[in-house]
């Protein structure tokens, strides 16, 4: 979201056309560097969640980041529709 947000912002809050100025190749490295961070850091999240110490909301956080939240409400889903379907 960074590269499109910092386009866009510099557009309408200054009137400044990073496209024009940079070009493609900025847009580009941009691009690779977010994916690279992103991938980066769910990689982290996923390996280290468990050793964070304790504290519940870095675990939470990593959790998120992790994609682990988002599974689990999945099971929960799954589980509903295999109870109606028994009813």
């Amino acid at each position: 979201m960074w590269t499109p947000l910092a386009i866009v912002g510099a557009q309408g809050l200054l009137g400044f056309d990073v496209y024009r100025v940079f070009g493609p190749l900025w847009v580009a490295l941009n691009l690779g560097v977010s994916l690279t961070a992103l991938l980066l850091v769910i990689w982290i999240a996923r390996r280290h969640a468990e050793q964070l110490g304790g504290s519940r909301i870095l675990e939470h956080l990593a959790d998120d980041i992790a994609g682990r939240s988002l599974a689990t409400a999945m099971g929960h889903l799954d589980e509903i529709v295999q109870f109606e379907q028994e009813r």
